[in-house]
C-alpha cells in the first residue's frame, strides 16, 4: 500500500503471462473451452484472467519494525470474477507468483471462491468459502505448495465472512454463523474434525447484526468483530470459551 507520508514506494506490475505459466491455469482454460490458452488472443483470456496485477508498494509500511527481513514475505489472495474465474495466488513481495491454481468449486453454480483467508501456518491457509452466491459455505485447510484442500468441520455450512484458528482450544476455530443468503451473526467455536458447536459468542444485536469479520485476540478472551448491518465495531468479552 502507498500512502502519503510514503518517503520511498515503487510500484510492480504482474503480467498475465505470469499467470499462464501456472500448468493447471492452462488447464483450467482449456476445461472451460479456452482452445490453445498459451496463444489466445488477450480478450478472451480476459474472462478469465486480469490483463495484469498493479500494486504500490510503500517501502518503509512494508519494513516496518521488522527491517529488510520483512520484505522476503508471501501475500496469498483469491482473486474472483463470478461465473468465470476463481484463482488461488501466492506473491512474494516483489511480484513474483509462487502459486496460482484454479479454486475448489466442486459443485458451485458459477465459480466458487473464499471471502474468509487467513494464515493457519507458513503452508497452509484456512478459509471459509462461499459457494452457489450464497454468501456461505464449508470450511477447508488449504496446503498451497501441494495444492490439496482438506475440509473442516465437518458437513456443516458456515458463513464465507470469516474465519480464524483457536488458541483457547486444540483441533478449532472460530467462524461467523450463517443465517441466510445475506447475513450471518454471532460466532462459533467450532470443532475442526467433528464439527461439534463448543461456545457460541452472542453479539447482542441479533439478525441485524450481519457479523462480517471477527478478530479473536489475548487467547481467545477478546473478540473484535465487525457489524455490517448495525454500521459498527464493538469489542466483546468472551466467556467458556475453552
Amino acid at each position: 500500500l502507498q500512502t502519503a507520508e510514503s518517503s520511498t514506494s515503487h510500484r510492480i506490475n504482474v503480467p498475465m503471462s505470469d499467470f499462464l505459466r501456472f500448468p493447471k491455469v492452462v488447464d483450467h482454460l482449456v476445461a472451460k473451452g479456452v482452445h490453445d490458452p498459451l496463444n489466445a488472443n488477450e480478450s478472451t483470456l480476459l474472462d478469465y484472467l486480469p490483463k495484469r496485477l498493479t500494486i504500490d508498494v510503500d517501502d518503509d509500511a512494508l519494513r516496518g519494525d521488522i527491517g529488510e527481513d520483512a520484505t522476503g514475505g508471501y501475500v496469498a489472495f483469491n482473486v474472483y470474477n463470478g461465473e468465470a474465474a476463481s484463482w488461488m495466488v501466492v506473491m512474494s513481495t516483489t511480484g513474483k507468483l509462487h502459486q496460482v491454481s484454479p479454486g475448489k468449486s466442486a459443485g458451485n453454480v458459477g465459480e466458487g471462491h473464499f471471502c474468509g483467508f487467513k494464515n493457519l501456518d507458513e503452508q497452509k491457509m484456512l478459509l471459509a468459502a462461499e459457494a452457489n452466491y450464497t454468501g456461505s459455505g464449508h470450511a477447508y485447510i488449504w496446503d498451497w505448495r501441494k495444492d490439496t484442500y482438506e475440509r473442516i468441520g465437518g458437513d456443516a455450512i458456515y458463513s464465507a465472512h470469516d474465519i480464524q484458528w483457536a488458541v483457547s482450544r486444540k483441533d478449532a476455530f472460530w467462524i461467523p454463523w450463517a443465517i441466510d443468503t445475506t447475513s450471518s451473526k454471532n460466532a462459533m467455536l467450532v470443532d475442526a474434525r467433528t464439527g461439534e458447536v463448543y461456545h457460541t459468542l452472542q453479539t447482542t444485536y441479533g439478525t441485524a447484526a450481519d457479523v462480517n469479520h471477527v478478530q479473536m485476540l489475548e487467547n481467545d478472551t477478546l473478540a473484535v468483530v465487525s457489524l455490517r448491518l448495525a454500521n459498527g465495531i464493538a469489542k466483546f468479552n468472551v466467556t467458556n470459551s475453552s
